[in-house]
């Protein structure tokens, strides 16, 4: 970060998993995950001429993914 945060009641920090502990021995399959962001909702992130910005907090559901599959999708 550029600068220090200072936590808030919607600013708060977040815990992580140690990089040593494989996301399967936490996730088992088939797990359903939510992801969230503001990103891009109109065109590829590349392309920041036509970068389009949520204004809401968009929300996915998603499956976790073994390595294995993770790498078959996006080792293409």
């Amino acid at each position: 970060l550029e600068a220090p945060v200072t936590f808030t009641l919607y600013i708060t920090p977040v815990c992580l998993p140690p990089t040593s502990l494989d996301h399967e021995d936490i996730f088992g399959p088939d797990t359903e995950l939510m992801i969230t962001g503001w990103g891009n909702t109109k065109s590829p992130s590349y392309l920041r001429s036509t970068f389009k910005a949520a204004e809401v907090l968009q929300f996915l559901k998603v499956k976790a993914l073994t390595q294995e599959e993770c790498s078959q999708i996006w080792n293409k």
